[in-house]
């Protein structure tokens, strides 16, 4: 299957700009809908959490950050995979005529609607460090490995939509659902709270949510200027291989009915 992904990597990065490019066809700002939403979102619970329901202020490495700026971090991650899982979800669905016709993998097309959302992310990591100064937020170099993290975040996003995609196909209540189960595992992280108002015993937790690292990975680059810990990149990168590994092996059990089933 990673051989068929690499076979077809033009296929998939060319189809995901497409993708992005079609959905704004006619409009005035065109690329610009792709970043109004996160910026809506920022303004919003910025506004909310810092003026209506104030949160304390965020102290990393000893420097303070504003609310702000830990929100985007936050929810610039959180569109990432949730654009990513929408989008997988209905893969197989939306590629029915082609893969009826065409002798293609499945992981293709996932892999091309997930493309999608990983370049929504980048072109919104880019966004935030254009932003960034304006707050009194100086880019820094260190700011460029933010890219691996938001990869392997898309691929940990890949694994977990092969699963999601191929029981869309079977039960089409699971695309019904998934928005409905992103809002609940929203509040389970901190993406729009700050950590230390969480107890401890439940702070512990986090780790065991696979978007957790992803939050502290973004925050400690780009709020803290300093590289995530051995035990952040080993935590993301193991909960990236655990999904593609269970998403690949549920395409590959589910194949000779699923198709039947388009």
């Amino acid at each position: 299957m990673f051989r068929d992904l690499w076979r077809y990597r033009r296929y998939i990065v060319v189809n995901a700009v497409n993708d992005l490019r079609s959905r704004h066809i006619g409009t005035t700002l065109g690329w610009g809908w792709v970043l109004l939403p996160f910026l809506a979102l920022i303004v919003v619970y910025a506004v909310v959490f810092s003026q209506i329901m104030p949160s304390p202020r965020v102290g990393l490495a000893g420097s303070a950050a504003s609310f702000a700026m830990y929100l985007a971090c936050g929810l610039l991650i959180w569109v990432g995979l949730s654009e990513s899982l929408s989008r997988g979800t209905q893969s197989l669905l939306e590629s029915a005529p082609y893969l009826k016709k065409l002798p293609i993998r499945e992981s293709v097309f996932v892999g091309k609607s997930v493309a999608s959302g990983f370049l929504v992310l980048l072109i919104s990591l880019a966004l935030l460090a254009v932003v960034a100064p304006i707050m009194g937020h100086l880019p820094s170099p260190i700011w460029f490995a933010l890219i691996p993290v938001a990869a392997l975040l898309c691929g940990m996003a890949f694994g977990m939509s092969c699963v999601l995609a191929a029981l869309n196909v079977f039960f089409r209540d699971v695309g019904q659902a998934l928005g409905i189960a992103l809002q609940i595992w929203m509040w389970l992280v901190p993406v729009i709270y700050v950590e230390t108002i969480v107890p401890d015993w439940m702070r512990g937790l986090f780790w065991y949510n696979p978007v957790y690292p992803f939050l502290v990975a973004s925050r400690d680059l780009f709020l803290a200027y300093r590289l995530p810990d051995g035990a952040v990149w080993f935590a993301m990168t193991g909960w990236m291989l655990l999904f593609v590994v269970i998403g690949l092996s549920v395409l590959k059990g589910v194949r000779s009915d699923l198709r039947d089933c388009l």
